[in-house]
């Protein structure tokens, strides 16, 4: 089972006005949408940041494609040209199961 490595976080603000105490413990398949996700093959010097930009609207989500992936490196590392990685695209799905989670610990 993946473990977030917020999971200590002690404040995240999400959408500039809720605040969680602790970022819960989160799997890839707390996160899947198999309707919606997209599957993108990663080309040569992609970043998580920019394909976050990209599918999702914000660099700073890089860290729900590594929660849908199972990965846990952050920023920095590349990931090896021709990974098929699940981008999700139902962000309120990912919020709304971070705060339902954080109201049980």
């Amino acid at each position: 089972m993946a473990l977030s490595r917020y999971k200590d976080l002690n404040i995240i603000k999400i959408n500039g006005e809720r605040t969680i105490e602790s970022f819960p413990e989160i799997t890839e398949k707390d996160v899947q949408d198999n309707q919606n996700d997209l599957f993108i093959r990663i080309e040569a010097g992609q970043r998580l940041d920019t394909l976050a930009h990209q599918y999702l609207g914000d660099g700073r989500y890089w860290w729900m494609i590594c929660l849908a992936n199972n990965i846990s490196f952050g920023l920095g590392n590349e990931i090896i040209p021709g990974t098929i990685l699940r981008v999700p695209t139902n962000i309120d799905k990912i919020f709304n199961t971070i705060i339902r989670k954080s109201k049980s610990l």
